[in-house]
């Protein structure tokens, strides 16, 4: 039962991600992007809560098997990419941070898509 709401609740928290780039586009919220570390940890806690929870239901069975592999496949990977970029979130590493916060968010829609089917 606990999976099942921490499994709902943490799949906001993914798309997190592309707020910190997001916020330094608009000059207003200038300041508010020099915390892109922490938005970015929220997000990936959520995505690895997200991943861990979706495993430990996938056990129940019930589900599509090629849909499940697919989901699964694709939460792991977002929840991966998440943490990876976090660790690359620092001032010397912004070309690498980039590329992985891109990757993150394809990986992100993917699996949105394959929620979708």
């Amino acid at each position: 039962m606990i999976c099942t709401r921490v499994g709902a609740f943490a799949h906001w928290q993914p798309g997190l991600v592309g707020c910190p780039e997001l916020l330094t586009t608009f000059q207003r919220f200038k300041d508010a992007a020099q915390s892109k570390r922490v938005i970015l940890g929220f997000a990936t806690a959520g995505s690895v809560a997200a991943a861990t929870c979706g495993w430990l239901l996938s056990e129940l069975g019930g589900y599509d098997t090629q849909l499940l592999y697919w989901h699964r496949l694709a939460g792991f990977g977002v929840a991966g990419a998440c943490t990876v970029t976090l660790l690359l979130c620092r001032p010397n590493r912004q070309r690498a941070f980039r590329v992985a916060l891109l990757a993150t968010l394809t990986l992100l829609v993917l699996q949105a898509i394959s929620a979708a089917k």
